[in-house]
């Protein structure tokens, strides 16, 4: 099988503290040795005939002037005040309409870039390291909040704020640099959902969310909102709330201490069926078949 050339685009380094950095990670570990291309790591734009994926758009952003038509950009989980949808254009993110390929996590993302851009973006599904990333058998006694997109202080805000007013002992993992939460290297991540009775993410947009997946793979039962990618990620396997829910902090406890509290048969029915959606969706097996799929396509432009 002949094999092209491929250009990861990252201009910052791969750190435990970014959830872009961890998904680049994965993807160069368990998907890109799957897929028909010698791939290259590289900070900036080389001259090439191959196909460059831009793995941080505002890298694309940056670089448009140099970049040609076989240029693929992941959008990753964007969140207010990135864009909002229905609103203009913010013109930092105009030049994504000229890229010859949008990938964006998840399918409730894509729907909404496709809006605001005007032209199709693909869904990609976060990959999971299944193995790494997988239930104890037991439940944890802990409520997890947790956030890995560092640039998103304004959305993680707004869920602290929700959860605080609950006045339960939420731990909240976060890297963020406001105090809010513990930073936790990503290496240690799998140990913190197995010890928890539920993952807690209440927020009013969500991308594919890195760290709601991760908690899937471990097993945990959700609590979350009505907001993208959450509505098919929790079904049959914890608590989803509307908005409104949400700002009522007796409605939002109570939903967090069902999850938490259920019994032991129910809970881990819940704790089942989130590995069950993990598996399905986020296997690098599933992934890399949806790689192969958006590269096929680009063949095709």
């Amino acid at each position: 099988m002949t094999r092209h050339q491929l250009q990861v685009v990252f201009s910052r380094p791969i750190d435990d503290w970014s959830g872009q950095g961890q998904t680049l990670r994965v993807f160069l570990n368990l998907v890109a040795p799957h897929l028909p291309y010698e791939v290259a790591l590289v900070d900036t734009l080389h001259p090439s005939n191959g196909l460059v994926l831009y793995w941080d758009m505002q890298d694309y952003c940056r670089m448009v002037g140099r970049a040609s038509q076989t240029s693929i950009v992941w959008i990753g989980g964007m969140q207010p005040p990135d864009f909002w949808p229905g609103e203009p254009l913010p013109e930092r993110l105009a030049p994504l309409k000229d890229a010859a390929m949008g990938v964006a996590s998840g399918n409730g993302l894509a729907m909404q870039l496709e809006v605001l851009l005007g032209r199709e973006v693909l869904p990609i599904a976060h990959c999971i390291d299944l193995e790494t990333f997988k239930p104890n058998g037991s439940r944890g006694k802990d409520i997890v909040a947790v956030s890995n997109n560092v640039n998103n202080t304004n959305g993680w805000h707004y869920g602290v704020d929700r959860l605080k007013a609950t006045d339960l002992p939420i731990r909240y993992i976060g890297w963020h640099h406001d105090g809010l939460a513990e930073k936790v290297p990503h290496g240690q991540m799998p140990e913190i959902y197995r010890n928890a009775a539920v993952f807690v993410r209440v927020s009013r947009h969500e991308g594919g969310c890195l760290s709601r997946c991760e908690a899937l793979a471990c097993g945990v039962p959700q609590v979350g909102s009505l907001a993208g990618e959450a509505e098919s990620q929790i079904n049959g396997n914890g608590v989803l709330l509307s908005q409104a829910d949400c700002d009522d902090p007796k409605m939002l406890r109570w939903a967090i201490e069902s999850v938490a509290e259920a019994a032991g048969d129910v809970w881990e029915e819940m704790s089942k069926r989130s590995r069950l959606i993990a598996v399905s969706r986020y296997h690098p097996r599933q992934v890399v078949q949806g790689w192969q799929k958006i590269f096929k396509k680009m063949k095709r432009l």
